[in-house]
């Protein structure tokens, strides 16, 4: 989910069209809100374009409005949203530049905006926070340890884990100690 894509990819008319295609499936649905105008990854947390001169106090509104109203959106229309992911493979942080890592003070209230919205909308929706190299046990507790300590909110930890491109050969074994912990 983008905030203002070109051609309309990603944005809530086409989001509202995959979610009922994946209803009509019977398939459980997530919402990735990337708070971007294009693809958030770890190396990329562009602040959408309308959003770039926006205050922190701003941006969290930014972020409770467009969640709230996307979401508020797809309820309209019949779907039912069981997980909403509040930023996309945020191991560097999100929004750049206030909400970068080691900045978990602004982080964590990004994140909690994104969540009170959730909740708003979707009381039993599971909220996710989402990181990239899964194998990364340390990464982890690093970056959750700190954002537990900034008060960020979340229900489930989600993780990317791109074998091919992970650094030598990253087996089973070596990630399976960060979904225990």
């Amino acid at each position: 989910m983008w905030v203002n894509p070109a051609g309309g990819w990603n944005d809530g008319r086409d989001t509202l069209d995959k979610a009922k295609r994946a209803a009509v499936q019977g398939m459980r649905i997530m919402i990735d809100f990337h708070y971007s105008d294009s693809w958030a990854a770890p190396g990329k947390q562009t602040t959408p374009a309308a959003w770039a001169g926006h205050s922190v106090a701003q941006r969290n509104t930014d972020v409770y409005s467009h969640t709230q109203g996307i979401l508020q959106y797809l309820k309209d229309n019949g779907i039912t949203v069981s997980w909403v992911q509040v930023g996309n493979e945020i191991n560097s942080g999100m929004l750049w530049n206030d909400g970068t890592t080691p900045n978990f003070a602004t982080l964590g209230q990004f994140i909690n905006s994104g969540y009170d919205a959730t909740k708003a909308v979707y009381p039993n929706a599971k909220v996710v926070v989402h990181l990239t190299n899964g194998y990364d046990n340390a990464n982890f507790r690093w970056f959750f340890d700190n954002l537990r300590s900034a008060g960020g909110k979340w229900d489930v930890i989600g993780m990317s884990h791109y074998p091919p491109s992970a650094a030598g050969s990253i087996t089973t074994a070596a990630w399976t100690p960060t979904c225990a912990t």
